[in-house]
């Protein structure tokens, strides 16, 4: 047989190999490829070998078929096939990406003898197995027991192999089996790693035991607006064939949560065995939403995540994979859950930035999770109280069903929302001297928090409320000031400056991770002309700490969760009640539903609007939105306290009033006037190499070869527009610089035709010259 096999390399390509019998698609094999030795590869597809073939090389041998089974479902090939031409990827790589690490290895099986073989030449077999032999020919050779040879026990791949060659596939072996383990003649084994991993799954036994539609926590009253956004997914996607994605529109506290749930309710009170995929951004919502699932759907529910070890999320996956759960929640890398029987994929936060992949393969969960409802034929739901501009425009375009949810669900208004400017003072510049001895008393009149927010947070700490406060970065401050010639403290591997941590003492690059201590730059510039400037979450947490000493304080940002149990044990003690402010970045504005949070007081987050990249405006937009959100979920109503330099700039305006229908039109003429996606298509290639000098001669040389073959193409020409190459935004990171060229195209077509052809100029850079492909990219920075 031919076998195509896909091999995770950049040359883009398939390639073929013979093995002596049939390899279903979907299985892995080990090869032999070119110097790397033996390599791991995936079948795409199996053909008999042609004797007339005008092939005039000879075809190498599988050197072992690592899988029992295929690991990827006919679905999940085509949705691979989809990822390599739309993403411009190598489809092994793709394969590689979509298979959890921890499925390197593989679930053994082996079929040992349970009583002696018949022996031909002798009379009896009645001494050794006397109940069996008196009811089972065990010579009978439609029982294929020869299969074994002289072995007690083989593995299960081998005696496929083997009878294979008897004429027996597929049904037929497994009926086979089935007898065999029925009459107790063998044993199925399997190995004692793969039964742990498959027995610690939480609920396992519970799911055993309990009927899927038994319900710890009853469901909550639905509003008309909930349930008529359920009536309209169940009868569209549910009870009819689904025809295009629903993008659910609702104000934050809307419960769109809860009409997730009704809808996953409906779905297996009519199909036991359906399975449904919940999507949420980030790590940070996991704990959150599997509570609230795990109590409304006891023993049905699996999670996977980053902080699980590989052997954790293996387990869970397999349980998905076995039918054993019905619903899956786990970040991006969720996506391609090896599902049996998926009917329901749910996109929350559908807008967030986290759903795209930042490293290697370079996709988006959303977009595959609608792709692959397509292939699946499963109802896709999109959910976000702001949603992206790509989705706003294709509801409004028919592609996706539009339902909205206008209001909060406890019919509570949106909380208040209260503007104060910033004074040069919060930007709280803080002047360091040459000696840490030199003790430097903070200056009342250079506090990073307006009084106004001060009075708020006391406020709040006086009626027992909870209050969270949103700042733009994390670290103590922005950067290291030189007063004397007003130049910061540099990465000396990046282009960027280096942020001050670990209460003024560490400096650390954000890109590389380059650390250094303050005390050595003070030393080496033997002057007394620096100053920290600005502020990060360590630095108001310290604030706060010394203006509030009576609160309970902590802090959620990146530095703070590099340990996998601080995020869910911070998240548990401030839902308890254990903690009255909690300080952090972003990944608190993302889906986080505290009930007695009744105040959110957001700091500079506006400063995402002078970044050179076109999502700016969204970009903070759904920060200010998402963050006023989080206030009075409750029984208590909510206010938000916001402390801008732009209060007047017209995005902020639109978010402080959160009329999302307002900024998204002007959004949507901005955009249309640049072609800008969604109005166009865009690709974004990256090439750096640690020679500046090299580096800008291959791509001027790739720029005049591309201006050639453009020209070749006059129809092309039309419908796209090639920005570059150009320097980054941040020309250097990890001592590598940085060119960006970007392609816009009227359409999906122009903008691939032309990124295939500077694909093709650049599939081999000379020296250390590497480059990157971005289609659809999140960000241009």
């Amino acid at each position: 047989m031919e076998l195509e096999i896909a091999i995770p390399n950049p040359l883009g390509q398939t390639f073929t190999y013979f093995h002596p019998s049939a390899v279903e698609a979907g299985t892995r094999v080990k090869v032999p490829f070119a110097s790397q030795g033996k390599t791991l590869g995936v079948v795409l597809k199996c053909s008999p070998d042609d004797p007339h073939s005008s092939r005039k090389f000879k075809l190498r041998p599988v050197s072992e078929v690592v899988d029992q089974e295929p690991v990827y479902s006919a679905v999940m090939l085509e949705l691979a096939s989809w990822m390599s031409q739309y993403y411009l990827h190598p489809i092994g790589e793709v394969l590689r990406t979509m298979l959890p690490a921890s499925k390197t290895r593989s679930r053994k099986e082996t079929f040992v003898l349970t009583i002696d073989k018949p022996n031909p030449e002798s009379t009896s077999t009645s001494e050794k197995t006397p109940e069996i032999s008196s009811t089972i020919d065990l010579a009978n050779p439609e029982l294929h027991l020869d299969v074994f040879g002289k072995k007690r026990s083989m593995g299960k791949l081998t005696i496929q192999q083997k009878l294979k060659k008897k004429g027996l596939i597929g049904k037929q072996q497994e009926a086979l089996f089935r007898k065999w383990q029925q009459l107790k003649i063998v044993e199925l084994k399997i190995d004692a790693d793969f039964k742990a991993r498959s027995s610690i799954s939480q609920g396992v036994n519970e799911s055993q035991n309990s009927p899927v539609h038994r319900q710890l926590i009853s469901p909550k009253l639905l509003n008309s607006a909930q349930m008529n956004a359920v009536a309209s997914i169940v009868e569209k996607g549910i009870h009819t064939p689904p025809k295009e994605p629903f993008l659910l529109f609702g104000v934050t506290g809307s419960g769109k949560t809860e009409v997730f749930m009704t809808i996953l309710e409906q779905l297996i009170s009519k199909n036991s065995e359906a399975q449904s995929l919940i999507l949420v951004p980030e790590i940070s919502l996991t704990p959150q939403t599997t509570r609230i699932f795990k109590d409304r759907f006891p023993g049905v529910v699996a999670v996977v995540h980053s902080a699980m070890d590989d052997d954790d999320r293996w387990s869970e996956l397999h349980r998905i994979r076995l039918g054993l759960a019905k619903i899956l929640i786990g970040p991006r890398s969720a996506v391609f859950g090896p599902f049996k029987n998926l009917k329901l994929i749910v996109v929350d936060e559908e807008h967030d930035s986290s759903y795209k992949q930042g490293s290697g393969l370079l996709y988006n969960a959303r977009d595959l999770a609608v792709m692959r409802g397509k292939l699946e034929n499963a109802a896709v739901v999109l959910g976000s109280a702001t949603p992206s501009m790509e989705s706003w425009f294709n509801a409004k375009m028919g592609r996706y069903q539009l339902i909205e949810l206008p209001e909060r669900a406890t019919k509570r208004p949106l909380p208040e929302i209260k503007t104060v400017l910033s004074k040069p003072s919060n930007k709280a510049i803080e002047r360091v001297r040459l000696k840490p001895t030199d003790a430097q008393q903070p200056n009342p009149d250079e506090q990073i928090f307006s009084s106004e927010v001060i009075d708020e947070l006391r406020s709040n700490l006086v009626h027992k409320q909870q209050s969270i406060v949103l700042v733009n970065r994390r670290g103590y401050a922005f950067y290291l000031l030189n007063l004397q010639d007003g130049k910061t403290a540099q990465c000396p591997n990046c282009s960027i400056s280096l942020s001050v941590h670990g209460r003024r003492n560490v400096l650390r690059c954000h890109y590389c991770d380059y650390k250094t201590s303050m005390q050595r730059i003070l030393d080496e510039s033997k002057t007394d002309t620096w100053a920290i400037v600005g502020h990060g979450s360590q630095k108001a947490e310290d604030s706060l700490r010394a203006l509030l000493p009576d609160a309970r304080i902590a802090r959620l940002d990146s530095d703070t969760v590099a340990d996998p149990k601080a995020l869910p044990e911070i998240l548990e003690q401030f839902r308890s009640g254990q903690l009255d402010i909690l300080v952090g970045t972003q990944i608190l504005a993302k889906g986080h539903d505290f009930p007695n949070v009744t105040l959110i007081c957001i700091l500079e987050v506006d400063q995402l609007l002078g970044l050179p990249d076109f999502r700016g405006g969204e970009r903070t937009f759904q920060l200010l939105v998402q963050a006023a959100g989080r206030a009075g979920r409750g029984e208590l109503p909510g206010r938000v306290i916001v402390q801008s330099m732009r209060i007047e700039n017209a995005v902020v305006k639109d978010a402080l009033k959160q009329d999302y229908v307002s900024f998204a039109n002007q959004e949507m003429l901005f955009r249309k006037s640049m072609g800008y996606p969604p109005f166009g298509k865009m690709t974004l290639f990256e090439f750096n190499g640690t020679d500046p000098v090299k580096l800008d001669q291959w791509c001027a040389k790739l720029d005049a070869d591309l201006d050639q073959k453009l020209q070749a193409t006059s129809d092309l020409l039309p419908h796209i527009k090639i920005l570059g190459p150009a320097p980054s935004p941040i020309e250097v990171i990890r001592g590598r610089t940085r060119r960006t060229l970007i392609v816009l195209g009227d359409s999906f077509k122009s903008t691939r035709a032309a990124s295939q052809m500077i694909l093709d100029s650049c599939k081999n850079p000379p020296g250390d010259i590497r480059f990157k492909v971005d289609v659809d990219p999140q960000s241009t920075l």
